[in-house]
């Protein structure tokens, strides 16, 4: 089964002076989710239950793009995220995830140096995230998990618009999930203990 069709991206619409080469906003933001989310159809692809897949993302999308993707494969999901840094189109991404109803809660720690390098993202991060920490934070995870799915996203990408080349590992099995959101609630209700196993 197809996740969309290339029909669902807009095409190029002139702008009000009838310039035929620019996109209005939302056809803009609407065409690079739908190249993006063609570009992971071709390296992601289909998901199953316990597999671990690799990737790197070229520059061509972010990790909001993937989170998307993900979702539209799980359904409606509770989210866990960490990142070093974000910005404010992936939060803007997430409120849309959530208007759409594919996040149905998002817990976050995040590093405590956000609230000087990017007040705004934070600001709407803050109105958005069911809970939330601020501390000494470089970790890159993502977990996805209702009552089909379980998925855990590692790599480097923090949760920003990114033209770099990116790595990590998508992992679709129960026990790295839990393992994952089980520290990123400890930390976020302030149980500083190591976890490892």
């Amino acid at each position: 089964m197809k996740l969309f069709s290339t029909n669902d991206i807009p095409k190029p619409i002139p702008d009000q002076a009838g310039n035929p080469k620019g996109l209005r906003t939302k056809a803009r933001a609407s065409y690079a989710l739908g190249k993006s989310l063609l570009q992971l159809q071709s390296v992601i692809g289909e998901i199953d239950h316990d597999q671990c897949i690799q990737f790197s993302t070229g520059g061509k999308w972010s990790m909001h793009h993937l989170l998307e993707y993900l979702l539209l494969k799980t359904g409606p999901a509770k989210v866990w995220l960490t990142t070093w840094t974000i910005t404010e189109e992936p939060m803007r991404a997430l409120v849309d995830m959530i208007r759409k109803g594919l996040i149905t809660e998002i817990n976050a720690v995040l590093d405590y140096r956000i609230e000087k390098r990017k007040p705004e993202a934070l600001q709407l991060a803050s109105n958005i995230i069911t809970n939330i920490r601020l501390t000494k934070c470089h970790a890159k995870v993502l977990v996805i998990q209702n009552e089909q799915w379980k998925i855990t996203v590692l790599g480097s990408a923090n949760l920003s618009k990114n033209p770099r080349i990116e790595a990590g590992v998508i992992f679709t099995d129960e026990k790295s999930a839990k393992f994952h959101a089980q520290w990123i609630d400890d930390t976020i209700h302030g149980k500083e203990v190591f976890h490892g196993k």
